[in-house]
């Protein structure tokens, strides 16, 4: 069965890293992780997002389905507290679905690009530093627009973001070339034809260039657009040539070699894929290495995958076993896959691990997830012990 995006809640944090806040606490540990629930009265959690700072700090944007409004969170280590806020109220409900979090490399400060429901378009929220700064990115002007956006900054902290024209069946893409709010974005078409959904944007750190995975519902595949600062040009070309691949798209790029990393869901077959390109330039379609990263073996696995490199090009999925309910994390070295199963699983959360973001510490290496608790109805996160 594959889950469909639904509105849900918020489940914080950890006891193993003296973390607190305000609100009860149910400790929950798993494997060499460890977690702590939290409720904090509303339904919570839904589309987390997850960035981590330069000094290894935690930040989470997550949609509160209570109050139909975009929220953020973000670890202060100085009092070991988490902190979390409204970020748009919005007035109607919907707001803030579908969101993605970046850091401005440049001040730090966070960056939110999100989908309002109820009026089909997509909107950005920016930290000034005293508050945030609400614009529309897309307004649509009568199509549904911003479902699915996926938010990177480029070195110099001009902002685009990726999502889908639900009324068109495209690809689009929106860049700004401010540094700074507002950001006057403006958009384009990548690709159109029933194409664009479980979109995923990804930034080569050393060529610039944007890297977008999609899903195409008419060939039922995953696509790549790739573009060329020699040409100019988006190149788009397939990945898997199975029937049933694409949705839940995550994408990353190597920053040693410029190889591209995806991990995906099959839905014909249930498991959890994972696609490397061979070398760029991308002007002609690449040689793809594709692999099942989990089997299942009689599980439904794979939904929801969420993909990261470490510093050395390893990629780690977190994504959502259907079977068992549960949050997964797999992690591939030169030895192959190795699963952590299962993540988060227990009698007093039996369905847990919806919409996980992950990112690696950029300080010591751990792996962070954040992911939502659906009977709780709380955000939930993870960090590697």
């Amino acid at each position: 069965m594959i889950r469909k995006k639904k509105m849900m809640r918020f489940v914080l944090l950890l006891s193993a890293l003296g973390m607190t806040h305000c609100g009860q606490i149910d400790v929950v540990a798993a494997n060499r992780f460890g977690t702590a629930p939290m409720g904090s009265g509303a339904i919570e959690g839904l589309y987390t997002s997850l960035a981590v700072d330069q000094s290894g700090q935690a930040h989470i944007s997550f949609y509160d389905s209570t109050n139909g409004a975009l929220k953020y969170t973000w670890f202060d280590s100085s009092r070991r507290v988490w902190n979390d806020e409204f970020v748009d109220l919005g007035g109607v409900a919907g707001v803030g679905i579908d969101n993605s979090l970046a850091l401005d490399p440049v001040t730090g400060s966070p960056r939110i690009s999100y989908y309002d429901q109820t009026n089909h378009r997509l909107l950005f929220a920016s930290w000034t530093g005293t508050q945030w700064f609400l614009e529309v990115v897309d307004p649509g002007f009568g199509h549904d627009v911003g479902q699915f956006s996926s938010l990177v900054f480029d070195a110099s902290g001009r902002p685009a973001v990726a999502y889908y024209d639900a009324t068109q069946g495209s690809l689009k893409l929106a860049e700004s070339a401010a540094t700074g709010p507002p950001f006057n974005f403006s958009s384009g078409t990548i690709d159109s034809g029933n194409v664009g959904q479980y979109c995923s944007l990804a930034l080569d750190p050393i060529t610039q260039e944007y890297r977008i995975a999609y899903y195409d519902a008419g060939h039922q595949d995953n696509k790549v657009a790739a573009w060329d600062n020699t040409t100019s040009n988006f190149y788009t070309f397939f990945v898997d040539p199975a029937i049933g691949t694409g949705i839940f798209n995550s994408v990353a790029v190597d920053r040693a070699t410029g190889k591209i990393h995806l991990a995906y869901y099959d839905m014909a077959l249930h498991v959890l894929k994972y696609a490397k390109s061979s070398f760029p330039p991308f002007t002609t379609p690449p040689v793809w290495t594709i692999e099942v990263a989990d089997p299942g073996n009689g599980h439904d696995v794979g939904q929801f995958a969420a993909l990261t490199l470490d510093a050395g090009g390893n990629p780690y999925i977190a994504y959502y076993d259907a079977t068992l309910f549960t949050l997964k994390l797999g992690q591939r070295s030169n030895l192959g896959w190795s699963l952590s199963w299962p993540i988060y699983f227990g009698s007093s959360s039996p369905d847990a691990g919806l919409y996980p973001s992950i990112k690696v510490n950029p300080v010591n290496g751990a792996v962070y997830i954040s992911f939502y608790d659906q009977t709780a109805g709380q955000l939930g996160f993870f960090p590697q012990l």
